[in-house]
């Protein structure tokens, strides 16, 4: 029986469904038969309960297992007890697996697919685009039926982009896309998005508002919001100051945190010194927050901060201002978009879906405050 590979980036529950596939086989369990209880399953192959119950129902909604109230669960149709074809599998191909929003977009993505009758394949490349290649070949040599991709950003999304063209193989981008190149993509209003929180913030009396964003500004997201920024700032009567413009070279949050120290320094010290900060990202805005208490600026008090995704699981003590974005909503309107491909769409011009945003205000903005005391300044 196939063991599970716990670092692969295939999710232990994608893998266990098909470990369980073949449990079926091996074991000959005929139509009727009592299947083993989500306790023995967990034991069997060192999973928890709650992964083997999400293979359990994945399976019972392709009509594999039949789950009876009280009375357990059983084998409803052996025939049907063997991997799905390609013909009845979409890839979703992202950058990561640590960040919430990939989670939340991947879960919107998966109960979408499963409502159309389609097992989602998950791969994520680390950020690295030799590694996505990789993916991509298998993708494409296992057939898949289409294909939604988060691209890295950058120069390095041409190759892909160009492969999955040339394969013919109907594919959507999902949060980013290349302005050059005519696809089907779904993302959300970051323009809009952006613009709500600086604005916001120059409503509360913020004259110098501060910008952290990722040194990668030819990703689409982060340009569009650097883009909003600034035309709230036009809008309001305030000038854009390329030194309040910070960038920050990585991405994982431990290094973020490091890169935002220096950047939020050079920030407190500048003269005049900004009052408030839009962040692309609440990853962004969390190493801010954290940054400004250890160097002692208080937050409102001293400094307003703003981000934008809407992460509920921000640890700071303060519930941060930001730009909520439907991020389960980006995957199932992905799949839609693609499987509309794939029943006939074919033909139809490239589509751009746009979700809407909102701006959720915390506990991290508050009105314009005098300038900062000068022992804080000069710390």
């Amino acid at each position: 029986m196939a063991n599970l590979d716990r670092e692969s980036p295939v999710p232990l529950y994608h893998q266990l469904e098909q470990a369980l596939l073949e449990l079926i086989r091996l074991r000959g369990l005929a139509p009727g038969a009592l299947f083993p209880s989500e306790h023995e399953l967990a034991a069997e192959f060192g999973v928890a309960r709650l992964t083997v119950r999400r293979a359990v129902e994945r399976l019972a909604g392709q009509g594999v297992l039949r789950r009876e109230r009280g009375l357990g669960t059983f084998v409803a149709d052996p025939a049907r007890a063997t991997p799905r074809s390609a013909a009845g599998t979409l890839t979703f191909l992202l950058p990561g697996m640590t960040s919430i929003v990939h989670l939340r977009t991947l879960a919107g993505a998966e109960e979408e697919a499963r409502a159309h009758g389609f097992q989602l394949v998950v791969a994520h490349a680390d950020r690295d685009p030799a590694l996505e290649a990789r993916h991509l070949t298998a993708a494409l040599s296992s057939g898949t039926a289409g294909l939604l991709l988060w691209p890295l950003g950058g120069e390095t999304d041409r190759a892909p982009l160009n492969r999955l063209s040339a394969a013919g193989v109907p594919y959507v981008l999902v949060d980013r896309y290349l302005e050059e190149r005519a696809d089907d993509h779904v993302v959300v209003d970051d323009v809009a998005g952006a613009y709500a929180a600086t604005a916001h913030l120059a409503e509360l009396g913020h004259r110098r508002i501060a910008l952290a964003l990722f040194e990668d500004t030819d990703v689409s997201a982060v340009r569009l919001r650097r883009e909003g920024y600034r035309r709230a700032l036009a809008d309001h009567g305030l000038v854009a100051d390329p030194t309040l413009e910070v960038r920050v070279p990585a991405r994982t949050e431990g290094a973020v945190l490091t890169a935002m120290a220096p950047l939020a320094e050079h920030l407190v010290g500048l003269s005049p010194a900004p009052t408030a900060a839009f962040c692309v990202n609440d990853h962004l805005a969390e190493a801010l927050l954290v940054v400004l208490e250890r160097q002692g600026v208080a937050v409102p008090d001293h400094f307003s901060v703003a981000g934008f995704d809407g992460l509920a699981y921000m640890p700071t003590r303060l519930r941060l201002t930001t730009v909520h974005r439907p991020t389960a909503g980006m995957g199932r309107e992905a799949v839609r978009l693609l499987v509309s491909r794939l029943h006939g769409g074919s033909d139809a011009p490239p589509q751009r879906v746009v979700l809407p945003v909102e701006l959720v205000v915390g506990e991290t903005t508050a009105a314009a405050p005098a300038p900062l005391p000068q022992t804080l300044a000069a710390s």
